[in-house]
């Protein structure tokens, strides 16, 4: 019974696993493509995941240590293994997204975020912060263990309370210190720090722009259909406005219609397909 028990659960578990690489290869290849270049080598993406500086973050020494130390403690703990794994898979992952050219393994492997960087490395946190918490609890209690051994045993709730109050005193000050992380890009061999969240006249979305997404709702009916170009930034307007202006992404559709309507608009008074094409997109009553 023991070896039939052992050989469905290998079955289904092969199962699981096929199942799970057929749903994995069909959201990899549905995406437009692993476009993004590659920008470090295998060593000097490696060196970023373990400093967790990705994507041209400054280093964070003491989180990365601490990290690296609840890496070495949940690999010792079976129940907490699992962290561990997930961890390097997607450190893995993201030196393929920023070091390796293949393009058939970054279609498989990171298809699905568009091989971007960025996106790979924004998972990064969910593991590492975990891990960092405890790595930081060791930590603490090898230390209250080291200045009070008889008041902190090693399973004593005190540990968990002091952990707690390391943790929350850390945050507070992290804040407090840096609360915006400068976004750094290198163009041509200059640098240019700035914030992320700027804004100017330059950027995506304009002070002029935002002024008119932010009035729309005084100049528009409720139920009105609104089309605009979203590469200026239109995409905004539900958000700004709720206005249900079209298309609501930051893209461009690749439908025809839109196509018709992105070229022909201003001849919408004598050409038939340019009136269909407006048809198919909702019957829009503004331009902005």
């Amino acid at each position: 019974r023991s070896v039939r028990a052992r050989a469905t659960r290998i079955l289904i578990a092969l199962a699981a696993i096929g199942a799970l690489a057929m749903v994995w290869y069909s959201f990899a290849t549905a995406t437009s493509g692993s476009h993004w270049p590659t920008f470090r080598s295998v060593a000097g993406a490696a060196f970023e995941i373990v400093t967790m500086s990705q994507v041209y973050l400054p280093a964070a020494l003491a989180a990365a240590a601490l990290t690296l130390t609840g890496l070495i403690i949940a690999f010792r703990r079976k129940n907490l293994r699992w962290l561990a794994i997930a961890w390097l898979i997607v450190g893995f992952l993201y030196v393929i997204a920023a070091s390796v050219d293949s393009e058939p393994w970054r279609t498989l492997l990171i298809g699905a975020w568009y091989a971007d960087p960025y996106r790979v490395a924004a998972i990064s946190p969910l593991l590492s912060l975990p891990l960092a918490a405890i790595g930081l609890h060791e930590f603490v209690a090898w230390s209250a263990r080291r200045l009070r051994p008889r008041t902190f045993e090693a399973s004593s709730p005190r540990l968990d309370v002091l952990s707690l109050g390391a943790a929350s005193f850390l945050g507070v000050v992290a804040l407090v210190v840096t609360p915006v992380v400068p976004f750094v890009d290198i163009t041509d061999r200059e640098v240019f720090v700035d914030s992320r969240f700027q804004m100017g006249d330059d950027t995506f979305l304009s002070f002029d722009k935002l002024a008119l997404l932010e009035r729309l709702d005084e100049r528009t009916e409720p139920d009105a259909r609104i089309i605009g170009n979203p590469s200026a930034g239109t995409g905004f307007g539900y958000f700004m406005s709720e206005r249900d202006v079209y298309p609501p992404t930051w893209s461009q559709p690749s439908s025809e219609s839109w196509h018709i309507i992105m070229n022909g608009l201003r001849d919408v008074a004598v050409d038939d397909a340019v009136c269909a094409a407006l048809g198919e997109s909702g019957h829009p009553q503004y331009v902005l």
